[in-house]
């Protein structure tokens, strides 16, 4: 473990280990995600339990001599512990730290000192060396790793694992002999063992960075980057001499980035794996789907595979594997970012990648603000525009916004990549300016209702179509989202949740208008659609929920369980049927056969969230489903407080309110006789939905309401 670094670093360190061992290396991106801020305490805790975790205020590790502001730390151990220490290192605060696990995690065994207490029951021998002090702060995070439930570990990580450097920052540097020497002596003894060595070196060069010249930072880090590629190819070559060719295996991760790196936005921790005969590869796993990153949850279950001990239910972590392993279970692009040529391995393609996806999430945060706050100025101009002026003058130029707006999330899928040579405002101009040639060119063909009817069809069409391929476009959008966040990886996220839920609801709604008009029907007249029509929708329906829901591609729960409501609902206000008995237990039968469908598709697949969450329903395990509600909530309330898309919800109910209320006080007739009613009804309901039963929902709450509110905007120039 190596806190601070970060992938700037990764070039310079690895092409200084031999090509012998350089061949053999494998590389990826680690999401960091925590229970809290960020911290590298968060990060550590999060990392060996394999669940969102956070630390305490004071947590850290000691060896039994060593003093702190109470005295020694094995006293103190003893004192809170009531028992002697059986291992040289201990932490103080164990029992406060499985407390706040217990105040938030409930009764998840598989918490701190499990993974240390587990492999000490298999005969796995653990040892923690090294630590990231700077003079008289201590940090110390190997020992989390290999701790047992009590808090106790075996290894070195006070100063005897420093040597003194008078020319490298705070004049202490890994003693890196002595750490080579005891794992050599720890390979002879046991024959399983899992070690976590902590070079906290960059720490202490971070600590320093402001009073260092440039000269001295620079030559000081590369010539700790030398060592480190050293260090790494001894451990390599003499780890092979006491192990048969595929026994041995060493990870480099980084628990924090750098500073640096965070200020830039690179979120994304260096994973790199090394393992004779593994040939160089970038890392995926079943809980990401995206070739070169993993989730941070993913490493304790790796680390279980590698010793072949079951996975405990409890941890929702898969275990890391080359991509190439993978390609027949998970659909990954083909793209080859690593090329071993010349001795040499070429990071180059990688490094753009990786370069590609810091760009969005640095500019993500400024493109949302943009645009949504765009959305909403135009939503309450357009409002006082009609409230106060309500004449033909500008209607043409309105309406066209309006379906500028409502094609926008097209664009979101298709121009992300030119972010990388246009600044952020740029940006958002090409956006609206395709969006607007695109709006003006459907509006001149058609009329309103096929104008509104087309934009949802196009809308649903295009997002079916990249679940179809994987969401390449959307994984990769600003309205996607992001492997940094580490919220979701794949599949169907909440923003187009719930523009595909309120567009494919508005195209429905266009053509139904559409087909009236046709016929000629009277505004009012109580006339049922055919039976043709209603067989298509449903068709259509179906296919929509089976793209949300399916593993292989959308595999979003809450977007699935709100839009079979919502299309049923809509089926029903449709057909003008009034509810009885028989038709509550049709619904009822239909809603649980769908589920029930659902369901046995996760089970039968992959990893996905809703697989898992079936398969603690099917054990009986309701305290981590509490937990995954809990968080959805609390989450919810959050963004609904912060975020701009629940200032845009807020909006879009407002001005939907003020024309109702308009409409009631002056124009009674128009409202009960609109034949967009039913549909927009369905799109309101859906978006309620969608808020309530989805983590962020009020983002796809945000963007379902787009698809009402601006469409009867469009439609209420005409009166």
């Amino acid at each position: 473990m190596v806190p601070g670094y970060s992938f700037d670093d990764t070039e310079l360190w690895i092409h200084q280990i031999p090509a012998s061992v350089q061949k053999d290396l494998q590389l990826a991106g680690m999401s960091m995600r925590t229970g809290g801020q960020m911290s590298v305490i968060n990060n550590v805790i999060t990392l060996s339990t394999g669940h969102f975790g956070v630390g305490t205020k004071e947590w850290n590790g000691y060896q039994q001599e060593e003093t702190m502001d109470q005295g020694k730390a094995g006293e103190i151990y003893q004192q809170r512990s009531g028992k002697k220490p059986a291992k040289e290192i201990v932490h103080p605060e164990i029992y406060r730290l499985q407390e706040e696990w217990t105040r938030t995690k409930g009764n998840i065994q598989t918490g701190p000192g499990w993974l240390g207490e587990t492999l000490d029951q298999q005969g796995i021998y653990t040892a923690a060396f090294g630590n990231s002090d700077v003079f008289e702060q201590r940090q110390r995070l190997a020992a989390t790793f290999v701790m047992n439930f009590a808090g106790e570990a075996n290894g070195l990580i006070d100063k005897e694992s420093l040597r003194k450097d008078l020319q490298f920052p705070t004049g202490w540097v890994t003693d890196w002999e002595k750490i080579i020497v005891a794992l050599q002596e720890i390979w002879s003894t046991y024959p399983r063992s899992f070690t976590v060595i902590e070079l906290g070196d960059l720490e202490r060069i971070e600590a320093e960075k402001e009073f260092l010249s440039p000269l001295q930072l620079e030559r000081t880090k590369k010539r700790w980057l030398e060592e480190v590629s050293a260090f790494f190819s001894s451990i390599a070559e003499q780890g092979q001499q006491q192990y048969q060719e595929e026994g041995l295996a060493i990870w480099l991760l980084s628990p924090m980035v750098s500073k640096e790196s965070l200020r830039q936005g690179k979120h994304l921790a260096p994973l790199v794996t090394w393992q004779k005969g593994q040939k160089h590869e970038v890392l995926l796993s079943a809980t990401t789907k995206q070739k070169g990153i993993v989730a941070n949850v993913d490493l304790i279950a790796s680390i279980l595979e590698f010793y072949s001990i079951e996975q405990p239910s409890e941890l929702v972590g898969k275990g890391i594997v080359p991509s190439k392993e993978a390609e027949n279970q998970i659909s990954t692009a083909s793209t080859e970012w690593l090329h071993y040529t010349d001795g040499q391995l070429n990071l180059k393609p990688w490094q753009s990648h990786l370069d590609y996806l810091f760009t969005i999430y640095q500019e993500r945060r400024w493109i949302i603000t943009i645009y949504v706050s765009l959305v909403i100025l135009l939503l309450v101009a357009t409002t006082v525009y009609w409230w106060f002026f309500r004449d033909q003058k500008a209607v043409q130029h309105i309406q066209i916004l309006v379906g500028t707006i409502l094609l926008s999330p097209l664009f979101f899928l298709w121009i992300t990549p030119l972010i990388l040579y246009l600044h952020a405002w740029l940006w958002i101009v090409v956006l609206l300016l395709s969006s607007m040639l695109l709006s003006i060119c459907l509006k001149k063909l058609m009329d309103n209702s096929l104008f509104l009817a087309l934009i949802g069809l196009v809308n649903s069409i295009v997002i079916v179509y990249d679940l179809l391929q994987g969401s390449l476009w959307m994984k990769r959008s600003f309205l996607g989202y992001d492997p940094m966040i580490g919220a979701r990886y794949y599949g169907l996220g909440n923003e187009y949740a719930g523009i595909l839920l309120g567009s494919s609801l508005l195209g429905v709604t266009g053509v139904y208008v559409w087909l009236m008009q046709k016929k000629k029907t009277e505004i009012g007249e109580p006339q049922k659609v055919g039976r043709s029509f209603i067989v298509a929708v449903s068709l259509m329906f179906l296919i929509l929920l089976y793209f949300m829901a399916a593993p292989q591609y959308g595999t979003n729960a809450g977007a699935t369980l709100a839009s079979l409501l919502t299309f049923l609902c809509s089926i029903f206000l449709f057909l003008r049927v009034k509810c009885s008995w028989k038709h509550l237990l049709s619904f009822s039968i239909l809603l649980f056969a769908i589920i029930g469908f659902i369901g046995y598709l996760h089970l039968q697949s992959e990893h996905t969230h809703i697989g898992s969450v079936v398969r603690l329903l099917v054990s009986g395990e309701w305290e981590p489903i509490r937990q995954i509600v809990y968080r959805k909530l609390e989450m919810n309330l959050k963004l609904i407080r912060v975020s701009l898309w629940g200032k845009l919800f807020v909006t879009s109910f407002i001005v939907l309110l003020l024309f109702l209320f308009w409409y009631r006080k002056h124009r009674q007739d128009i409202v009960r006789n609109d034949p967009w009613l039913h549909g927009f009804q369905s799109i309101v309901v859906g978006a309620v939905l969608i808020l309530l039963v989805n983590d962020s929902g009020i983002v796809a709450a945000a963007t379902t309401m787009m698809y009402v509110t601006f469409p009867y905007i469009f439609l209420r120039f005409k009166d």
